[in-house]
């Protein structure tokens, strides 16, 4: 027969392990981060090609800190004869093909 102590170390340890398991999740907006989408990569290299992301603020393509977006550019309604820079914000990850410079945009949101 269990004892009260051990019944209650076993109810405090499931209550603990309980509420560990639970996950908060942030609002949608708190997660987007500020970017600006410069254009297509026009260079010709196993490593190119695609919209240029960066997320300093820099307007012009090939500027600074850039990274290319591995999503097909018609999944947010970009084409060649959009007008860029393209203010936005964005949730994505970082992938670890061609020495860390393409990320993928799971949200984003034009500003």
């Amino acid at each position: 027969m269990k004892s009260i102590q051990q019944t209650a170390a076993e109810a405090v340890i499931f209550l603990s392990l309980f509420g560990a398991s639970c996950e908060k999740t942030a609002s949608s907006s708190a997660s987007l981060k500020d970017a600006v989408i410069t254009g297509f990569d026009q260079r010709a290299c196993p490593c190119c090609g695609g919209l240029m992301i960066n997320f300093s603020g820099e307007t012009q393509p090939y500027t600074g800190t850039f990274y290319l977006v591995d999503n097909d550019p018609a999944e947010f309604k970009i084409s060649t004869a959009s007008a860029f820079p393209i203010a936005v914000r964005v949730q994505y990850s970082a992938l670890d093909k061609c020495f860390g410079k393409y990320v993928r945009i799971s949200k984003l949101e034009r500003k």
